[in-house]
This record gives C-alpha cells, structure tokens and sequence, in this order.
C-alpha cells in the first residue's frame, strides 16, 4: 500500500534529468510514452498477481489459520490502484499542452 501512495504523489525513483532537457513537445511525447508503458505493466502486476493470489490460495497461516488468499491479494489490488493512477496521469499528459509539460514537473504535493 504505500507502494501505491508513492506512486501517486509521484515520490517513487526517477531520473528526469534527460526528459527535463527536451524540448516542450518531445518532452510531452516522452511523459505519455512512459506513462503509457508503466500502465501496461501496472495492468500485467494485476493479471499475474491474481493467478499467484489463486496459486496460493491453499495456504493458511499459521497463527489465525485464515486463508492466505487475502495476504496476497494486496497484489492485484494495488496494481489495479496504481494502473488507475497511471490512467489518469496519461489523460492529464495528453489532455494538456507541450508548454504544460514543463510546469507538471515543479508540482509538489499540497501543504498538509
């Protein structure tokens, strides 16, 4: 889960440097290319995460002797979360102009 909270405020990992250099329209093109392949494989962890949650399903745990189904289902539950999050940043990416481009870089997440 907080996997997931990361990835929505945009605080996993990233070196952006190189995309920072391009120019407004190719740097567009480069965020939605990106966004659109972290999707895909959002949409894959889901697929995979659910045959594995099913794979596992025979197993107890030890101590409450609940099916282990529910540990692993946090799998296709956050990829299915993170594959929404990346929708709706792919929207916003196409949705908008080059020239926003350089100002989606600078948002910070808001003062608590």
């Amino acid at each position: 889960m907080g996997a997931t909270l990361a990835f929505q405020r945009g605080r996993h990992i990233a070196v952006t440097f190189v995309v920072n250099a391009l120019p407004g329209r190719l740097r567009q093109v480069t965020r939605i290319l990106a966004v659109a392949i972290v999707l895909g494989f959002m949409i894959a962890l889901v697929l995979v995460g659910y045959r594995y949650m099913q794979m596992q399903s025979f197993q107890t745990s030890a101590s409450l002797g609940w099916s282990m189904t529910y540990v692993y289902a946090i799998i296709p539950v956050c990829g299915a979360l993170m594959s929404w999050y990346a929708f709706v940043d792919l929207v916003e990416l196409v949705s908008e102009g080059p020239d926003a481009a350089e100002t989606a870089s600078d948002i910070s997440d808001p003062p608590l």
